[in-house]
């Protein structure tokens, strides 16, 4: 018997919300705003029943989805990481911090490039292992060798002087 008390229940509020889509919606956006905490916790509460780690073929396919919605609308996604950014400042600047960290190569290389640009002096792409590999790993300025995972490339004529910023 419950069960079929909760079919009709389940047909009844179907109905209900049906004849007064509007109002529903406009009452649990009201809900929803006056309890961020309640409706972040339900939400987390859904997402860890509806997990499941083994359906693998079901996450890439979300995947997939996510990423063709991302690169169709790169506005939205713009626009959302910067929400993000802003609600979340600390946890913004330790992801930056991070990624510097992990491609300190790149991130030096932006760094250069930028200052050439601010300038205005000639800016060409010079990868720091063919400078390396070029010069045989040996200094150009004390003629001594260097580590590989840690030297600096400097301009033959600095910037500042106006060199340029290519692979002379």
């Amino acid at each position: 018997m419950p069960s079929k008390d909760k079919e009709a229940e389940r047909l009844r509020l179907r109905q209900h919300y049906l004849r007064n889509k509007e109002a529903v919606k406009q009452r649990a956006k009201a809900w929803a705003n006056s309890n961020p905490e309640r409706r972040k916790e339900i939400s987390r509460d859904s997402a860890r029943r509806n997990y499941k780690p083994d359906d693998t073929v079901t996450r890439k396919k979300r995947s997939a989805e996510t990423l063709a919605w991302q690169k169709a609308n790169p506005e939205k996604v713009n626009e959302k990481n910067r929400r993000w950014q802003m609600n979340n400042p600390e946890k913004a600047k330790q992801i930056r911090k991070k990624t510097r960290l992990s491609h300190r190569d790149k991130a030096h290389e932006s760094k250069q490039i930028r200052r050439a640009r601010v300038i205005g002096a000639f800016v060409e792409s010079v990868n720091r292992v063919v400078v390396y590999d070029r010069a045989s790993g040996i200094c150009g300025i004390c003629q001594l060798p260097v580590d590989r995972l840690n030297f600096h490339v400097d301009h033959i004529i600095p910037l500042s002087k106006g060199g340029l910023h290519c692979k002379a």
